[in-house]
């Protein structure tokens, strides 16, 4: 197995992607990798609440991808001195495609990504983006767990 050159984290500023991120730091220490933080501001969140004209759609959206930005600058903020070549993205779009599309431009080694680990009617009416990334992504994933998180129970 070759080590890891690019790694990718997709965060959505929950414990979930936080702990998705202390595993990609790791790895990209242990390999000398780069590590990609991605923050994907959905368009399927921002589109319905626009109305107006295009300059007030623009406008808003950049105020929102800078509003996304300054929160992955703070959800990032205490890893920086880890010893690890961050670049951070935001990105706008549809969360699992923009991840795929990150992986598949940056020749990414691997995709991290927090799982929720939702109960059936919440993935049944959800989705999973984690599992929709590992069908997409051009490359590995790791579909990251929080620790203590409850394991399935069988019935």
């Amino acid at each position: 197995m070759k080590p890891y050159q690019t790694l990718v984290v997709g965060v959505d500023f929950s414990e979930y992607s936080r702990e998705a991120l202390r595993h990609g730091i790791l790895l990209a220490k242990t390999h000398g990798a780069k590590l990609i933080v991605v923050h994907v501001c959905d368009m399927d969140l921002f589109l319905p609440l626009q109305m107006g004209s295009l300059t007030k759609h623009i406008e808003r959206q950049d105020e929102w991808t800078q509003a996304c930005r300054e929160q992955l600058d703070e959800f990032i903020d205490d890893v920086q001195d880890e010893g690890v070549q961050i670049e951070k993205r935001i990105v706008m779009g549809t969360a699992y495609k923009e991840l795929a599309h990150v992986a598949y431009k940056t020749k990414a080694d691997l995709v991290l990504i927090g799982t929720h680990g939702r109960g059936r009617l919440e993935h049944l009416l959800l989705g999973s983006v984690a599992e929709r990334v590992v069908r997409t992504a051009p490359c590995s994933v790791l579909a990251v767990k929080l620790e203590g998180s409850q394991p399935y129970k069988q019935k």
